[in-house]
């Protein structure tokens, strides 16, 4: 939710065990059009449409920059493309992003699952995920920089499993599931565009931790798995350690809950 890095001290000091920047594309990009972000505080439920608004890597670079000497927990780079560049070329905006700020990631959060710029999830297809992921690949190889992909909660059972499988020949170092959904609950007063988050999210999020778990099986340890998506409370954060993630990351939570909700739900975990 820190886009363009301003923050990151203050992030630290909150006691969280990692951190994650983004999401940035090569250049500076506006949001979409307002309305843009609203929330339900009953429902513990948040919607938005912003669209990767942010400064640009050139100044995500200086903030980086800055914060090297004073880091003292990893750090992954979440990057996606500009609204204007075409799909079949969306790769090399990734691949820019990775060029240039590698030198700070710890890895990279491939994102191609936000509902909020336009035709992004088509990537997940068949159609493009492969010679999407190749070049990715090959350059994080190159560099020695592992990279994640971030899935999206709508993609269908056929359609997960393909991109788990696609991107695990592409040696993926893990997925964070997931982005927002556009899956709207029943008498729903939320706009059809845009991405719900918080409670609303809850259900798919652990449904696609469960599937990856098993899927995986004895393979599991090879890679990182991060789950979010409704984590609002102790209980929820050590139930998805106890259904197999590896980290946990929330977002709402900070929301509903304020800046002291890392300390307080998880002040020593062992």
């Amino acid at each position: 939710m820190d886009k363009n890095g301003e923050q990151l001290l203050a992030w630290q000091k909150m006691g969280v065990g990692f951190l994650e920047v983004g999401t940035v594309t090569p250049e500076a990009q506006a949001a979409n059009p307002a309305p843009i972000i609203d929330r339900h505080l009953s429902e513990l439920t948040l919607w938005n449409k912003m669209g990767f608004p942010n400064k640009g890597s050139k100044a995500l670079f200086k903030k980086l920059e800055n914060f090297q000497k004073a880091k003292q927990v990893p750090l992954f780079i979440n990057i996606g493309k500009n609204r204007e560049t075409p799909i079949e070329q969306s790769h090399d905006d990734y691949l820019y992003l990775i060029e240039r700020l590698h030198p700070f990631a710890d890895a990279f959060v491939v994102n191609i699952s936000s509902p909020n710029t336009k035709n992004l999830r088509q990537i997940f297809s068949s159609q493009y995920l492969h010679d999407f992921l190749l070049p990715i690949s090959n350059l994080c190889q190159k560099l020695k920089k592992p990279y994640l992909l971030k899935l999206s909660p709508d993609l269908n059972d056929k359609d997960f499993f393909h991109v788990i499988e696609t991107s695990r020949k592409l040696s993926v170092a893990g997925w964070i599931m997931s982005n927002t959904t556009l899956h709207r609950p029943p008498q729903s007063h939320w706009p059809q565009e845009g991405g719900l988050s918080g409670l609303a999210l809850q259900p798919l999020a652990e449904n696609m931790l469960k599937k990856i778990v098993m899927h995986l099986g004895s393979e599991k340890s090879k890679y990182l798995i991060i789950s979010t998506g409704g984590i609002l409370t102790q209980d929820d954060f050590f139930k998805r350690l106890e259904m197999g993630a590896d980290l946990v990351q929330a977002y709402a939570a900070f929301v509903f809950h304020g800046p002291q909700w890392a300390q307080q739900t998880c002040p020593s975990v062992p």
